[in-house]
This record gives structure tokens, C-alpha cells and sequence, in this order.
């Protein structure tokens, strides 16, 4: 009996102790804790630090869960001056041309991505450009020469480079969170120095024609596309892309650019912006081709004493005339030679060039844009030795006797 009366004692003590403990802790207690050799955890984070609020973080046990110890985190003192101080470099103007590399198409924004000229902007920036050129910070222009990627349909992103352009490249982070502080940064309305703005990432996965986006309170207007979108550390979550049906904010999520982005080597697909986006055809010119690309009208007239006036003029074809023409290098030149069989006394000049051999009088027109192209004119006044003149001017050919120049086509 007293062995039993003993455990029972025993027993009614530990249904005491554990009441006593319910009482102090509550149900939710876990009891497990009280025999647990605690295995301390790394510190995890409750919620996230901001410029205006303090962050919680804790550490717990890994093998009952109690948390071990709680910690408030500081305010961030990182400010957007710093961020915009230490970007500034990185971030460059981006401006797309038509053709004739001077009518500007759009104005937009990029960055570097490595120390030799590659930068990353949005693609429907470059989208149907001839020509691009950057702008950096210090003011100096480049010509983009490459272009590496171009993702209109799962992405919105391109990749190309700057020739001779040294650059410093962003760091990127893939953690962003909602209530995150972030900026924006770009050159809006071809803004003359670096924009910036603050805001906070209110949802990191808005999804719009199978593209991923961050959307976030940090203002952005036209010409700011392809900037970046950036962390309280100065690392590049996102691309600043638009404007959502909401007012807010829309950056490319960096996952969307990271397989292009962190590519150490591109196929032999790279080409030059214009290729990407258009069919072209150089021409090289010369007396063999001219006809495939030009017509020639020649209009004498007979003049009082003698003489004979020659309008010559040189056209492009019907065909060729509604398309997109570039002249390259140096100016077009034609000689185009009257020959009437009998022998020219004189040529003198009026406008353009002439020159005149036996019974040859040649015309020289130079083209030096594509509106000379769409009908250049020489006019001269010839005599001849015979007084007949009013039979002869009838009687001529015309040949091309040289054509140099080269021109491009585009579609």
C-alpha cells in the first residue's frame, strides 16, 4: 500500500504542476519545450525594415519550434540620394531613329549589365528601330552596334551593346517582397539628368499576357521605360515598364530577363538593331545596274542662233519611289552621254556638269539624299558646227556612260 499511496502521489504532484503550468501559459503551451536540448535556428524575418518603421525578426528551435529569441530591426537609413549616386553611371538615355539615323523614333531608358557596353531596356522601346544610340550620364553618345536578344511576347526586354562604351554594370536581386521600399529610376520626357522616385512594392506577381510584373507606387512617365526598379540596397529587382489599368506602377520582374541577362556568350544571331527589324538591300551602283533602279528623260529644245538645250534628268523608278532610301558613304554620280553623231561646237554650263567630246556631250548629276533621288536635273546649252541645228538636236542617243554611289533600300 504505501508503494502505491507513493505513486499516486507522485502522479497527483506532476497533474498539479502541469494545471499549475496551463494555468501560467496558457493551452497552447508546448509542453515538449520543457524537455527539449533547444538546436537555435538562424534569425528570421517577421516583417521588413523600411525608411519610416522598424523591422522584427526572431530565432526559434528547430526541433519543438519555441522561439528563442526576438529582435526589432533599425529603420533603413539607406536614402534615394545615395541610391541615385551610386546608379547614376550605370543608367543611360536610349534613343531610336528612323532610316536616315536623325528622325527620332522614341526616347527611353537602359542600363548596363556588364563593363563592356551591354545594357538591358525594355523592348518595346527599340521596337521597329533602324538606328540606336545611348547617352550616358557624362553627356558622351555611342552607337549601339548589337543587339543580342529581343523578347516582345513572353517578356518585354532587349539586350544590346554600345560600341567602345565603357560602363559600369547593376547588381541584381531576385528577393522582393510586398511593403518592400523601392526606386525608380530613368530619364522621363528625355529628362537632362537622372530621375528618381520613391515608393513601395504593393504585389510581386501581377501577371498580364503571360508577362510577370511587380507592381509598386514608385511614379513613372514616357521615357522612362527601361529603367530600373530598385531595392533598399541598391540592387535591381525589376525594369520600370508602364503604367497598370489601376494607376500603379508596373516593373518587369527580374526573373523575366534573368536567363538573357546572365548569358556569358550569345549565338551568331546578334545582329544590328536595323537588321533585327527590317529586310534591307545595299546597292552598289554602277552603269550595268542603273536601270534596274533608275529612268533617264532627256527634253532638247531648240534655241534662237544655233544652239540646243538639254534638260536632262534622272529618276528613280515608279517601283522605288515610296520606299525607304539611304544614301551611303559619298554621293551618287552619273555621267549621261548625248550623242547626236555630229560633232558639238560648245556646251556651256547652266547648272550641274557637262563636258563635251567630238560629237559627245556628257551630263554630270550628283544625288546627295533621297530627294535628289526622286528626280535631279542638269541643264546645258550646246552648239554645234553644222547651222542646221533645228534637224540635228532630233537625232541622239543617250547612254550611261558611269554611275558610282552605293544606297540602301529598306523595307
Amino acid at each position: 500500500m504505501p508503494k502505491r499511496i507513493n505513486a499516486f502521489r507522485h502522479a497527483l504532484l506532476i497533474a498539479c504542476a502541469l494545471l499549475c503550468i496551463c494555468f501560467l501559459f496558457g493551452c497552447d503551451f508546448n509542453y515538449a519545450s520543457i524537455f527539449c536540448n533547444h538546436a537555435e535556428s538562424d534569425w528570421i524575418i517577421d516583417s521588413r525594415p523600411t525608411l519610416e518603421s522598424e523591422g522584427k525578426q526572431h530565432t526559434e528551435c528547430t526541433k519543438c519550434g519555441e522561439v528563442i529569441q526576438t529582435q526589432a530591426i533599425p529603420e533603413l537609413e539607406y536614402s534615394l540620394s545615395e541610391a541615385k549616386q551610386m546608379l547614376n553611371k550605370s543608367i543611360v538615355k536610349v534613343y531610336c531613329y528612323d532610316y536616315d539615323g536623325e528622325t527620332l523614333l522614341s526616347q527611353g531608358t537602359g542600363f548596363f549589365i556588364d563593363k563592356l557596353g551591354k545594357f538591358i531596356t525594355n523592348a518595346h522601346v527599340v521596337e521597329n528601330a533602324y538606328y540606336i544610340k545611348i547617352k550616358t550620364s557624362s553627356g558622351a553618345t555611342y552607337d549601339v552596334n548589337v543587339m543580342y536578344a529581343y523578347n516582345d511576347r513572353d517578356s518585354d526586354h532587349a539586350i544590346c551593346k554600345a560600341l567602345g562604351c565603357p560602363s559600369t554594370p547593376v547588381e541584381f536581386d531576385e528577393n522582393v517582397f510586398v511593403g518592400d521600399t523601392v526606386y525608380a529610376f530613368g530619364y522621363p520626357n528625355d529628362a537632362l539628368t537622372l530621375s528618381s522616385t520613391q515608393g513601395v512594392v504593393t504585389s510581386t506577381n501581377v501577371v498580364d499576357k503571360n508577362k510577370t510584373y511587380i507592381e509598386n507606387t514608385a511614379k513613372i512617365d514616357h521615357g522612362s521605360s527601361g529603367g530600373v526598379l530598385v531595392n533598399t540596397d541598391g540592387k535591381v529587382v525589376g525594369i520600370t515598364t508602364g503604367i497598370l489599368k489601376n494607376g500603379k506602377y508596373a516593373a518587369l520582374s527580374y526573373s523575366e530577363v534573368k536567363t538573357d541577362a546572365e548569358k556569358t556568350y550569345y549565338s551568331i544571331s546578334a545582329k544590328e538593331p536595323v537588321e533585327w527589324f527590317h529586310d534591307t538591300q545595299t546597292v552598289t551602283l554602277n552603269a550595268y545596274n542603273f536601270d534596274t533602279y533608275f529612268n533617264v528623260s532627256i527634253s532638247p529644245t531648240p534655241l534662237y542662233g544655233g544652239d540646243v538645250r538639254y534638260d536632262v534628268t534622272i529618276s528613280l523608278k515608279p517601283l522605288y519611289q515610296y520606299k525607304k532610301i539611304k544614301i551611303k558613304y559619298t554621293p551618287l554620280w552619273f555621267a549621261v552621254e548625248i550623242d547626236t553623231n555630229y560633232e558639238y561646237y560648245s556646251a556651256s554650263l547652266y547648272s550641274g556638269g557637262w563636258s563635251t567630246s567630238n560629237s559627245s556631250c556628257y551630263a554630270h548629276i550628283v544625288m546627295y539624299d533621297r530627294y535628289d533621288m526622286m528626280g535631279e536635273s542638269s541643264t546645258a546649252t550646246a552648239s554645234f558646227y553644222y547651222s542646221n541645228y533645228t534637224k540635228l538636236y532630233y537625232s541622239y542617243d543617250y547612254d550611261i556612260s558611269s554611275a558610282i554611289g552605293t544606297f540602301v533600300i529598306y523595307d
